[in-house]
Order: structure tokens, then C-alpha cells, then sequence
């Protein structure tokens, strides 16, 4: 029986979630986190070698449940889309760096940073 799905799509260095959904009654028993880090997993094998590769995925601005997997799982939020939804709801945008190799300097220098600003989101600190 299936408990949750995925779909993305992946260009040259970057990648998007376009859909990802668990069954209600299968929800916080790591499904998500599973269909994540396997698809992660699926994207870092198909970007460009050594090139780092960014997932982007959006969430109901309404949808805090959604927003804090996101960031359990290593999203940042980055930004805004205005009226991204059919009924016209504004979408918070979350981004994830990923690297063709595990090691990536780019997110050491990117956690260096965000250790100095307390780790808070870009939207954290509007």
C-alpha cells in the first residue's frame, strides 16, 4: 500500500519538489523524510559532475505543518511568490543545497554564515 508519493524535475544544476504528499494516517513516521532524502539522492546522481545543485520547493504560507518539515529536513526559506496558488494564496519558497559530491565547500561557507546570524531563515529576519 502506498503511503505518500513525489514528484520533481531536474534540469542541468537544479532541481524542483513539484508535489510531495504523505497519507494523514502516515504522517511524522519518516515517510517525507524517506521520499526526501531518496529523491536528494536521485537529483545529486543526475546534476552536472561536480556542480552544486539547488532543490527549490514551495509551501502554503497557511501550511505551518509543511514549512517545518521543510526546515527539519534542511530547507531554507529564501522568499516569497505572490498569488503562486490557484486560489491565489502566496507560497514561502524553500531552498536545499546539494553537491554531486557529499562535501561541498560552498555549504561550509554557508554554514559559517548562518551560525553567525543565529541560523534564522531569510524570512526570519524580515
Amino acid at each position: 500500500t502506498a503511503v505518500g508519493f513525489i514528484a520533481y524535475g531536474v534540469w542541468a544544476n537544479r532541481a524542483a519538489v513539484l508535489n510531495l504528499a504523505v497519507d494523514p494516517s502516515s504522517r511524522r513516521l519518516g515517510y517525507g523524510s524517506k521520499l526526501l532524502a531518496e529523491t536528494s539522492d536521485l537529483i545529486r546522481k543526475r546534476i552536472s559532475r561536480n556542480c552544486t545543485g539547488v532543490v527549490t520547493v514551495c509551501a502554503k504560507e497557511q501550511n505551518l505543518q509543511a514549512q517545518l518539515f521543510l526546515r527539519a529536513n534542511g530547507f531554507r526559506a529564501i522568499g516569497t511568490i505572490q498569488n503562486h496558488y490557484p486560489d491565489g494564496a502566496m507560497a514561502l519558497q524553500f531552498t536545499l543545497r546539494i553537491s554531486k559530491n557529499k562535501w561541498d565547500p560552498r555549504n561550509r561557507v554557508a554554514d559559517f554564515f548562518d551560525s553567525k546570524a543565529g541560523g534564522q531563515d531569510a524570512l526570519d529576519s524580515q
